[in-house]
């Protein structure tokens, strides 16, 4: 269940409250009595959430491949230090630029994200699991990160994509 505080602006200098609870006919783009429901743009609250996203999904990126690299080294050409310094030390120095970027606030800075978000989204499921995943051998411990790290680097690039829309609810 969604819930929001705020109010409804019904554009002619009056305004309700939300009801407490539901987020109802906010869904549907309404506001009380049907009239549409204001929708602002800039900077918001999604800009932040989506970098606090990419730094979750990054660590667990970073932890899993040390393993892969330290435990399973030599289970696949994947799995070693070399593997590891020529494969991931780029793609983590960009990540922390582009979350660095997103923190700062600059204004061009989700589409960044959001460009970065959709190239690795799509390299980890038109390149990563057909190839290197199956290379390696997964189990468990594999499948789960693989799974995790995507949905977090996906739940960025759809938040961004509603930032980059101007879609957000006015407090």
């Amino acid at each position: 269940m969604l819930y929001v505080q705020g109010t409804v602006d019904h554009g002619v200098g009056t305004s309700d409250p939300l009801p407490s609870g539901q987020l109802g006919g906010l869904l549907a783009g309404r506001g009380k009595g049907s009239e549409p429901l204001e929708l602002e743009a800039g900077m918001s609250d999604l800009v932040t959430q989506a970098a606090w996203v990419l730094v979750a999904a990054f660590v667990l990126s970073l932890a899993y491949e040390l393993y892969r690299a330290t435990a399973k080294a030599g289970t696949s050409p994947h799995d070693s230090a070399a593997s590891f310094v020529k494969n991931n030390v780029a793609l983590y120095v960009v990540a922390a630029l582009v979350i660095a970027l997103l923190f700062a606030g600059f204004g061009w800075a989700p589409w960044v994200g959001l460009i970065f978000s959709a190239v690795v989204t799509a390299a980890s499921i038109l390149y990563y699991n057909p190839k290197i995943m199956l290379e390696r051998d997964p189990g468990i411990v594999d499948w789960l990160e693989d799974l995790v790290f995507t949905s977090l680097v996906f739940l960025a690039m759809a938040l961004l994509v509603y930032q980059a829309l101007g879609v957000t609810l006015k407090p």
